[in-house]
């Protein structure tokens, strides 16, 4: 909607009730209603669908999204998917509370701080312009 997509089903959408985590059957039967009413073409594999994402939530942590959430989310959503490929390691560290780098384990703000640091390097280039960072 903030680039100019509209649809009926759209506003739908992105009125769940944001208090609550919306019904995961809930969001995709409307998401897939947005997909048909704004005639949108889908990445058929489901790899470049989660890595996506991953731009997506990465954006957000850049922006104002809890990292400790987003934390949750990528390896719930994202790595475990996927099979915890090399490249997102370090997610999965961080998540475990561990240092992406070093053999030590790191407390929430530490986890925070550094999740912040990671979603950097994986935000879209265009969420990375939003966002004013460079």
């Amino acid at each position: 909607m903030v680039d100019g997509w509209d649809s009926p089903t759209l506003v739908r959408l992105a009125g769940l009730d944001l208090d609550r985590e919306p019904s995961a059957g809930e969001a995709l039967a409307l998401f897939h209603q947005v997909v048909r009413e704004l005639s949108l073409a889908l990445p058929a594999e489901q790899e470049e669908v989660l890595r996506s994402y991953l731009a997506w939530v990465a954006d957000r942590v850049v922006g104002t999204m809890d990292p400790l959430q987003a934390l949750e989310t990528v390896d719930r959503d994202i790595v475990d998917p996927l099979g915890h490929p090399p490249d997102l390691t370090a997610w999965c560290f961080l998540w475990e509370r561990n240092h992406p780098y070093l053999p030590r384990e790191v407390d929430d703000a530490g986890a925070a701080r550094l999740t912040k640091s990671l979603a950097e390097e994986f935000a879209s280039p265009r969420g990375r312009r939003t966002s004013g960072c460079s």
